[in-house]
C-alpha cells in the first residue's frame, strides 16, 4: 500500500531538521540525510529535500493495513504544516 508523493515547498532546513525528530517519534523511522528511504515498525518513507529550493518530496511507500492510504498522507501533510 503505497499513498501519493507528497510535495512541499519552503520547507527551510532548520523546519526539515524538526520534521526528521517528529518522524522519528511518530513512526520509529529515522530520516538520515537529505534523500534515502527507511523502514520502521511497518511503515516505509521515501525522503527527498532540496535545501536550495526548499522543496521536501515525501511518500509512504508502506504501511499499517489498518490506515488507509489517505489517513497517513492527512497525518504527514499536519506534521509538515505544524513545522
Amino acid at each position: 500500500m503505497a499513498c501519493k508523493l507528497q510535495t512541499f515547498n519552503a520547507i527551510t532546513p532548520q523546519v526539515f531538521a524538526g520534521l526528521v525528530a517528529k518522524a522519528k517519534s511518530a513512526t520509529g523511522v529515522a530520516i538520515t540525510g537529505n534523500s534515502g528511504e527507511a523502514t520502521a515498525q511497518k511503515f516505509t518513507l521515501s525522503w527527498n529535500y532540496d535545501p536550495l529550493s526548499q522543496v521536501l518530496e515525501i511518500q509512504c511507500l508502506a504501511h499499517h493495513a489498518v490506515d488507509p492510504d489517505f489517513m497517513i498522507e492527512s497525518r504527514i501533510a499536519k506534521m509538515v504544516a505544524a513545522g
